[in-house]
């Protein structure tokens, strides 16, 4: 889809704090172009991931 129906909310690089919008899709769009609609978060630097209760 090369980007078409996502948006956005974050720069790279900007901390994030638990809670904020990161990003916004268009789940039908991405159903009507043959993809599913699973999410998959990956860390690449998980050591800098901090727990926060």
């Amino acid at each position: 889809m090369r980007g078409e129906g996502f948006e956005p909310y974050y720069d790279d690089g900007q901390t994030v704090k638990k809670g904020e919008l990161l990003l916004e899709f268009d789940r039908d769009l991405a159903l009507k172009n043959g993809y599913k609609d699973t999410i998959v978060i990956f860390y690449t630097q998980p050591g800098r991931v901090e727990k926060n209760e």
